[in-house]
């Protein structure tokens, strides 16, 4: 092999090198940026899903709530009754 055949393909490997080393760092910015979009959107995600548990737990609150009054009128009326029948007894 002649020197000059040495030569180039040393220059050749050294671009090859070169490019796979570029397209090294490109890679890792692109993944970099795709973890931070993965992390922004999960974090969304997660924001969304605590605020949509927030709304049924204040849903289920209401209605107990609700029960709680209706609880209430029922006790109310159950008084009610057992002093109608204690008065007519």
């Amino acid at each position: 092999m002649s020197a000059g055949a040495l030569t180039a393909a040393f220059a050749a490997l050294g671009l090859l090198a070169t490019a796979l080393f570029r397209l090294d760092a490109k890679m890792e910015a692109g993944f970099a940026r795709l973890d931070q979009k993965i992390d922004l959107t999960s974090a969304g995600l997660v924001d969304r899903m605590d605020h949509r548990f927030d709304r049924v737990d204040q849903r289920f609150d209401r209605v107990d709530q609700r029960f709680e009054r209706v609880e209430a009128r029922l006790s109310a009326l159950e008084i009610d009754v057992a002093r109608h029948v204690d008065g007519h007894g």
